[in-house]
């Protein structure tokens, strides 16, 4: 089937903390721009049996996670969240919030407005309940409810606010209802993710989300339900639907003697193309909202444990030493980050723990590896494990990373005579010359310093240290 491109106003009502499928809902939506044109983002209210937390803090913390969301995908937008109700109808709710509000207004601008709902209906029918004459002419697509052919209403969107879902269910707005027993066939893993989602900022922060909401019972598996009304939108026809009466959804005290019909969603065609189109949109969104940084270290010396017989470093074995190293490289490291790696590196398959891209000037100990392999060979396998590039010997940066032309080295003697010199190579024994600095990790908390921490050091050798600094 053709797919027309015709690009859907949508407002997402998201109870956004409550469990990561929202996330991965709103990004899927978002990364999809030029077919779904998110206009706000409205917060439900949500029961979690798991987390004690309060309706207001819940409101916070959801409207939160949609600005980080935002901040990944640099999508800079004022008005775009929208604080909800602060109970559920069920319990005598009866307010208009920020969120019903902006469904008014959004509404009177778009007449095509499609509202997709992917927890309890209460921020839906507050708006259709104060404001009828608004909510005729939008479409509602809403993940809940257990399968309406065997009569079960057993889902948590459902159960939290009854009221509403009839409000709603009564109303005659153009309603679609999936029950979670299409949806929960979108399951994904924490290792899948890992292994599938990693090209863009957003995805890696989606990653480190499921990492956190990771439950060791079911070994990392999770159901991305809220996905799916996203894909419905998306990808119709995937979907089989059929038209029911909306008495079929009420109970017998509140049937309507002229029923309308709802918009059943009985079954997915395609559970693995619905994912796969999650993944390939979410790693396509080119967007990097955080500009590369640059760091330079040298003197890892990974797994060599001489460095703890020389008490090189401040911990009592080389696994220990090793295991900090990393964890403080990645502290200040991001992926899309440059290091440069001024020699003796260590084991190197180590690069496959470390954050960024990184470019290493080979040392001494490197020197002995080139000698037994050759230096296209020994730079083939370097890149092969994960290096950005090999250099046999030092290299020049432009002005460009420093604000000045610098040389890179190994050894302090074989600086640059034209410009200021990084070196490493000899550890604690010189931490600067007149020529430049040591960048060796026991000189800097065991952790790549960054270029405004290297500007520093230049500008100190340069126009601030005293004449007997260097005598």
């Amino acid at each position: 089937m053709k797919r027309k491109f015709n690009r859907t106003n949508v407002i997402i009502d998201s109870d956004v903390t409550n469990n990561v499928d929202d996330m991965f809902a709103i990004c899927y939506a978002l990364s999809n721009s030029l077919l779904i044109n998110v206009l706000a983002v409205t917060i439900e209210p949500y029961k979690n049996i798991a987390r004690d937390i309060s309706v207001d803090e819940m409101q916070l913390e959801s409207s939160a996670e949609v600005r980080r969301i935002m901040t990944y995908m640099g999508i800079k937008r004022e008005n775009f969240i929208f604080r909800g109700s602060e109970d559920f109808i069920s319990n005598g709710y009866n307010q208009i919030t920020p969120a019903v509000k902006q469904m008014v207004e959004l509404s009177e601008k778009f007449k095509d407005l499609t509202i997709i709902a992917t927890g309890a209906l209460t921020n839906v029918a507050m708006f259709i309940k104060f404001y009828p004459e608004h909510a005729k002419n939008i479409k509602i697509i809403w993940l809940g409810t257990g399968n309406l052919m065997l009569d079960l209403f057993s889902d948590l969107n459902y159960l939290s606010d009854k009221d509403a879902f009839e409000i709603v269910a009564k109303s005659g707005v153009d309603f679609s209802v999936i029950p979670n027993y299409v949806a929960r066939h979108v399951v994904s893993s924490v290792y899948e993710i890992e292994h599938n989602m990693h090209e863009s900022a957003i995805g890696k922060y989606l990653l480190k989300a499921a990492k956190e909401s990771e439950n060791t019972n079911n070994l990392g598996i999770k159901t991305i339900y809220d996905v799916v009304p996203v894909g419905y939108v998306l990808h119709p026809e995937f979907f089989q639907v059929k038209d029911i009466s909306v008495n079929e959804l009420l109970k017998e005290q509140s049937k309507l003697e002229s029923p309308h019909a709802i918009h059943y969603v009985f079954e997915m065609k395609a559970n693995a193309v619905i994912w796969r189109d999650v993944v390939r949109s979410i790693n396509g969104y080119a967007v990097n909202p955080f500009p590369s940084k640059v760091f330079f270290i040298s003197d890892t010396h990974f797994t060599q444990r001489r460095k703890i017989a020389l008490r090189q470093v401040p911990w009592q074995s080389v696994e220990e030493s090793d295991d900090e190293i990393v964890r403080r490289w990645n502290s200040v490291v991001s992926k899309n980050d440059t290091v440069y790696h001024l020699g003796d590196f260590g084991n190197y398959e180590v690069i496959k723990k470390l954050n960024g891209k990184v470019i290493l000037i080979c040392g001494n100990y490197e020197e002995e590896d080139i000698r037994a392999e050759g230096f296209e060979n020994f730079k083939k396998k370097l890149l092969a494990l994960g290096f950005a590039e090999v250099y046999e010997k030092g290299i020049y940066l432009d002005e460009s990373v420093l604000g000045e032309r610098v040389f890179l080295t190994h050894r302090p003697l074989t600086h640059a005579k034209d410009c200021m010199s990084l070196f490493g190579h000899v550890h604690t024994l010189a931490p600067v010359k007149k020529f430049g600095f040591n960048v060796c990790l026991a000189y800097h908390n065991y952790t790549p310093i960054s270029a405004n921490t290297a500007k520093r050091y230049l500008d100190f050798i340069k126009n601030h240290s005293d004449a007997d600094v260097f005598a």
